[in-house]
């Protein structure tokens, strides 16, 4: 059985949009091992010869090893409820200046910016109603 603290706590852990961040690579830090494990694979194998398929096909190798260090240092997010994620996401700068918990229960929704960034499918599960889309997410009878 799920208690309210535990429902309290998770609550913060869905994004306005209703992404639940549980399941996000970027919160459970899957997304930044995958990073570190590709890098640690290439410096085991070498980077001479990534360099030369990158430069034979017009891509700049440098420019490549930049974007996978960057990503392999990428900090945990908690989640944008928590005052993390992406400062200028358009659906979190909409639903505080609305003033709406989650976009699910605007009375615009769906608006366009949910539909462009292709987030309904997550404000739709919410339709149920948060603490039935929280049992459902954590198993909870």
């Amino acid at each position: 059985m799920c208690s309210n603290d535990i429902f309290a706590l998770e609550k913060k852990l869905i994004a306005y949009c209703g992404f639940y961040c549980r399941l996000c690579p970027f919160y459970t830090g899957e997304f930044k091992k995958k990073f570190q494990d590709i890098l640690n694979y290439i410096k085991h194998l070498g980077t001479s010869f990534l360099k030369e398929i990158c430069e034979k096909h017009g891509y700049n190798f440098d420019e490549f090893w930049r974007v996978l260090e960057f990503f392999s240092k990428s900090k945990l997010c908690l989640g944008c409820k928590m005052g993390d994620g992406w400062p200028d996401c358009p659906i979190r700068k909409c639903a505080i200046e609305r003033k709406v918990e989650y976009c699910a229960f605007c009375s615009d929704y769906p608006c366009e910016t949910m539909k462009r960034l292709g987030y309904t499918k997550y404000a739709d599960e919410l339709k149920i109603g948060v603490e039935n889309f929280l049992k459902k997410k954590l198993e909870c009878e």
